[in-house]
């Protein structure tokens, strides 16, 4: 009997034992499965902050800080700076900013264009007598002096007078090319950049009011001369007045840029003229 108690308590000891043993075999791998998870997650971090895009997206300037609005193109371009005898008229860098403004990238540049004459030495051509001539031309070429008779100056009176950034810079400022002039009130209009005083009208009234140091209003159209001519087409009205004898200054009173169905009414003025002109060219 005492065999039989001792052999069934072996058993169970037994039991027990292998129990026991499969528990810690289930049990004692959850220590080294924790640590490979944070060894893998470590890895997959740094694997991360270290791939080539991962790199590239950290190092990216976000659209905000590249872009900065410039507040006076808001609604496009030219920008006219008023009274300064000079339009902002192409920016180098554009972009817009996420909040959808109009604006440039830092230390980017841009184009300007000035008036011809408006630095006076203006040059008059007369056919027949001073007091009494058959014609006066009035030459608007591109090398007459402009207001602004330098870059450095030109880029300072537009970064004042349109709040740019202090670091662009202004690339050129090319003079407007006069391709076709009309005399608000005459008859007289032609294609080129010679204003006529060629009818009675002109030359008997308009002529003897420059003569009296009085100032004469003409209508200008044309583009900016560089290479990216035929962007924007201007009409400039603009005051004429004798500074000598057979040289005048040019005031510019008002700048346009002309919307397509604009530039087609100037167009047919011109179709219309006797005889024909080439209109084409300048249209």
């Amino acid at each position: 009997m005492a065999l039989r108690v001792s052999g069934i308590a072996m058993i169970s000891l037994a039991v027990i034992a292998i129990g026991c043993s499969k528990k810690t075999q289930v049990q004692s791998p959850k220590e080294p499965v924790e640590i490979e998870k944070k060894v893998a997650s470590a890895e997959a971090v740094a694997t991360t902050s270290t791939a080539p895009h991962a790199q590239v997206k950290s190092a990216a300037v976000p659209l905000d800080d590249r872009c900065r609005p410039i507040a006076k193109a808001d609604s496009g371009l030219p920008v006219i700076a008023t009274g300064k005898n000079l339009v902002l008229t192409k920016l180098m860098k554009p972009c817009i900013t996420l909040d959808g403004r109009r604006g440039a990238e830092k230390e980017s540049s841009y184009l300007a264009m000035g008036f011809p004459c408006t630095g006076g030495s203006g040059r008059l051509e007369i056919k027949g007598r001073y007091h009494n001539p058959n014609m006066v031309t009035i030459l608007f070429g591109t090398d007459c002096p402009m207001a602004t008779s330098s870059k450095d100056q030109a880029e300072s009176v537009l970064a004042q007078a349109l709040s740019l950034p202090s670091d662009m810079r202004l690339a050129q400022v090319t003079p407007f090319v006069v391709q076709y002039w009309e005399i608000p009130g005459m008859s007289d209009a032609d294609v080129g950049f010679g204003v006529e005083l060629r009818s009675s009208a002109a030359r008997e009234g308009l002529w003897r009011k420059l003569q009296q140091q009085e100032s004469v209003r003409v209508r200008l159209y044309g583009r900016e001369n560089n290479w990216a001519q035929g962007e924007h087409f201007f009409q400039v009205d603009a005051d004429v007045k004798l500074t000598a004898r057979t040289s005048f200054t040019m005031q510019v009173v008002q700048i346009s840029a002309l919307k397509k169905d604009e530039i087609l009414k100037v167009r047919e003025r011109c179709e219309s003229l006797e005889p024909r002109r080439n209109c084409r060219a300048v249209f």
